[in-house]
C-alpha cells in the first residue's frame, strides 16, 4: 500500500506561459501543432510577445512534476511523493516551492543562483498545444545534488521511481544512478518517451537508461518516432510496443510493460508479448478545452493506483477517467492545489460573465432582505392587531362613525319620521344668500348591543322614536346599512390587515345576529 516517501519523481521544473493563439503565430515562429520542443534563438522573441498581446497564465509546471503531483492528489496521502529538480533563485522559483509543498510533494530542489527558473511557452490553437521549452535553470542540474545524504534519502525510501525522457538532455547521469539503484533494490524504474526529438537527437543516452526501465510511457507519435529511428519498418503502435517491451532488460525481476495512448483511440498496453487494449472516455468535441497535460495527467494517475498494486485494468480506469477530466477542465489548470496563478495585465481584467456573477450576488442579498423587512412589518402589523381586545365589529362601526365631521343633535324632541320623499328639504331658490348652511337628515335608531366602556355608551331611543343628526352640507352621509356590511376601510385600516381567519368568523357572526 502506499505509504510516506513511496513515490519519486525528477525532472524539469517549468514554469508554464500558457496561451490561445493562432496559426500564423505558430508558422511565424517555426513551431507545429502538437509538438514538443526546446527553445532556439528564433524561439526567444515568442516569450514576451506572448506576455504582452495574448492573456497568458503563469503556472508551475514540467512533465515530471505534472504526473507528481497528480499522483498526490489521487491518493491524498501527505508527503506520499516527492520531487527533486534544479530551479533558479528568484521569484518564480518561489512560488514554485510555496505551491509544490501546498500540493503536499516533498520537493528538494536544486537552487541556482546564476539562471533563473526555467519557461516553457504552451501555445493552444484550437484544444490542441504545441510545447517550446526554455531550461534556463532546470538544465543545470547536477549529480552532486543527487549525491547528498539527504537527497539520496528520498531515492532508497522510494519503492516506485518515475523521470520523463526530457530529464536526459539535463542529467543522464543522474538518471543512471537511480537506475541502477532500482535494479539492485528490486524497485519498479519508470520512464516517458516524452517527445519525438527525445527518440531522434538524444537515442544514445536513452538505450543506455531502456536496459533499466520496467514501465515505458509514450503516444503514438512518439512511438512511431521511436521506431523509425531504430529501423523498425512499422508503423503499428500495437506493433511497436510489442517490439519496446521485448528489449533487452538489465534485471529479469520485472518484465517490460510499455503503455501507449493514442488520443481517442483505445490504450495499448504490450506485456510478455501479448497486447491488451483499454478503451478511452470519448469527450465530445464542444467539451475540449485543450490538451495540455493531459498526457502528464495520464501517466500520474496510473501511478497513483500502481504504487497501490492496482492491477493494469485498475490502472487504466482510474487513469483514463483522469486524462478525460483534464481535457474537459482547462489543460493548463492542474487538479492538484498547485497553488495560485498568475496572469498577464492584459488578462487580469474580469470578462462579462464574471462581472455578472460577481454583481448577482448582492442582487439576491438585497433582494432577500427586502423581501424580510415587508414580511416583517406585515407580521408586526398583525399581531398588534391581535393584541387589541376582541371588540364586537360594530363598535368598530360606531368609532368609524364617529370619525365622520358630523355633528349629532340628540336634544331634539322626538317625531314622528317623515315620509321616505321628504328626507332632505331642497334649499330655496328665490335667494342664494338664504340657501341653509346645514341639511336635517333622518338616521334609524343605533343598534342595541352592549358596548364597552369606550367609548360612553349611547341609549337607544324607543322603537318609535328617530334621532336627527345635523350634517355640513359636503359632508359624507353615514349609510343606514352600516350595520350589516364590512365597514369602507381605507386600505391602511387595520381590519384589512386582520388574518382571513378573523375576518371570516366576523361575517359568520354577522348573518348569525342578522338584521
Amino acid at each position: 500500500m502506499a505509504c510516506e516517501g513511496v513515490l519519486l519523481g525528477m525532472g524539469n521544473p517549468l514554469l508554464d506561459i500558457s496561451a490561445v493563439v493562432d496559426e500564423e503565430f505558430l508558422s511565424r515562429f517555426g513551431i507545429k501543432l502538437n509538438d514538443a520542443i526546446l527553445a532556439e534563438e528564433k524561439h526567444l522573441p515568442m516569450y514576451d510577445e506572448l506576455a504582452t498581446k495574448y492573456n497568458v497564465e503563469y503556472i508551475a509546471g514540467g512533465a515530471t512534476q505534472n504526473s507528481i503531483r497528480v499522483a498526490q492528489w489521487m491518493l491524498q496521502i501527505p508527503g506520499a511523493t516527492s520531487y527533486m529538480g534544479c530551479i533558479g533563485k528568484d521569484k518564480f522559483g518561489e512560488v514554485m516551492k510555496k505551491n509544490s509543498k501546498t500540493a503536499g510533494v516533498n520537493v528538494h530542489y536544486y537552487e541556482d543562483e546564476t539562471a533563473p527558473t526555467g519557461t516553457c511557452a504552451v501555445c493552444v490553437v484550437g484544444g490542441e498545444r504545441s510545447l517550446v521549452a526554455n531550461l534556463s535553470a532546470a538544465n543545470c542540474y547536477k549529480i552532486e545534488h543527487l549525491k547528498r545524504p539527504e537527497n539520496f534519502a528520498l531515492v532508497e525510501k522510494a519503492k516506485y521511481i518515475y523521470i520523463a525522457g526530457f530529464f536526459l538532455t539535463v542529467s543522464p547521469d543522474s538518471i543512471q544512478l537511480v537506475a541502477e539503484h532500482a535494479a539492485a533494490n528490486n524497485k519498479v524504474f519508470m520512464m516517458n518517451l516524452s517527445a519525438p526529438f527525445i527518440c531522434e537527437f538524444f537515442r544514445g543516452v536513452q538505450e543506455k537508461a531502456l536496459p533499466y526501465v520496467d514501465y515505458v510511457f509514450g503516444n503514438e507519435t512518439e512511438a512511431r518516432t521511436f521506431a523509425r529511428v531504430r529501423g523498425w519498418e512499422t508503423e503499428n503502435v500495437e506493433e511497436i510496443a510489442l517490439k519496446i517491451s521485448a528489449l533487452p532488460k538489465a534485471s529479469g525481476t520485472h518484465k517490460r510493460i510499455t503503455v501507449i495512448t493514442q488520443g481517442c483511440d483505445p490504450v495499448v498496453v504490450a506485456e510478455d508479448g501479448k497486447v491488451r487494449l483499454f478503451p478511452v472516455i470519448v469527450l465530445p468535441k464542444e467539451k475540449l478545452v485543450d490538451t495540455n497535460g493531459a498526457g502528464d495527467a495520464f501517466v500520474g494517475g496510473f501511478l497513483s493506483q500502481l504504487v497501490q498494486e492496482k492491477s493494469i485494468e485498475d490502472c487504466n480506469i482510474i487513469l483514463e477517467r483522469q486524462a478525460s477530466k483534464r481535457r474537459e477542465s482547462n489543460g493548463k489548470k492542474r487538479p492538484t492545489a498547485h497553488g495560485t496563478t498568475r496572469r498577464s495585465a492584459a488578462a487580469q481584467s474580469p470578462d462579462r460573465r464574471t462581472l455578472s456573477s460577481l454583481l448577482a450576488a448582492p442582487a439576491l442579498i438585497l433582494t432577500a432582505l427586502l423581501l424580510l423587512f415587508f414580511h416583517s412589518a406585515l407580521l408586526a402589523g398583525t399581531l398588534r392587531l391581535s393584541s387589541l381586545p376582541d371588540r364586537d365589529p360594530d363598535v368598530r362601526s360606531l368609532h368609524h362613525l364617529s370619525s365622520l365631521p358630523t355633528s349629532f343633535s340628540s336634544s331634539s324632541p322626538p317625531s314622528p319620521p317623515p315620509p321616505p320623499a321628504a328626507a332632505a328639504a331642497p334649499p330655496s331658490s328665490t335667494s342664494p344668500a338664504s340657501a341653509p348652511s346645514t341639511m336635517t337628515v333622518t338616521t334609524p335608531p343605533p343598534p342595541q348591543t352592549p358596548l364597552a366602556a369606550s367609548p360612553p355608551p349611547i341609549t337607544p331611543p324607543s322603537s318609535h322614536s328617530s334621532s336627527v343628526a345635523t350634517v355640513p352640507l359636503g359632508s359624507r352621509v353615514p349609510s343606514t346599512e352600516s350595520r350589516f356590511r364590512i365597514p369602507d376601510y381605507s386600505p391602511s385600516s387595520p381590519f384589512l390587515l386582520l388574518p382571513r381567519r378573523r375576518r371570516c368568523c366576523w361575517r359568520r357572526r354577522q348573518r348569525r345576529s342578522g338584521p
